[in-house]
């Protein structure tokens, strides 16, 4: 049996656009998620990368159907492997670069959970000075209510 790189091309191309189909749905469902400023400009990013990526995935695959067709000794076949191949490299740095960023999430969380931890904070300090003031309240109240009930010793 001989090696048909026109199934690898098929594969291929239906991964990429299985990619393409899945980053698009991603997208879908974080647009209904509430994401602050930071988060929404990060997953934007993200998504154009991944889309550039899978997009690149499915023209490597056509690449891939077209080799078939091409005859037997053609310099055409030629580039065809250099354009894969420089694609192949383009993709894998996307992919760098994707990962890369994972980085920047990682901050953005960090900040957001700085931000939430030092809120909560100052909510529990906001309820404790509550908390002190209601007993001096109390402590007064009582000592107020006591002073009138009380015997007068002068006698």
């Amino acid at each position: 049996m001989d090696f048909d790189p026109f199934y690898l091309g098929a594969l291929i191309f239906g991964g990429g656009l299985t990619l393409m189909a899945f980053h698009w749905d991603k997208m879908f469902r974080l647009r209904s998620k509430e994401l602050d400023e930071a988060e929404t400009k990060y997953f934007r990013a993200q998504y154009q990368r991944r889309m550039i990526t899978s997009g690149l995935i499915t023209v490597v695959g056509i690449l891939f159907m077209v080799y078939r067709f091409m005859p037997a000794k053609s310099i055409a076949k030629v580039w065809i492997i250099a354009i894969v191949l420089l694609l192949i490299g383009t993709i894998l740095i996307f992919a760098l670069i994707d990962f890369a960023s994972l980085r920047q999430l990682t901050h953005i969380h960090g900040v957001k959970s700085v931000e939430a931890t030092r809120d909560l904070a100052d909510e529990l300090k906001r309820l404790k000075e509550k908390a002190r003031k209601k007993k001096a309240k109390e402590r007064a109240n009582k000592n107020s209510d006591s002073e009138p009930g009380t015997p007068n010793q002068e006698s």
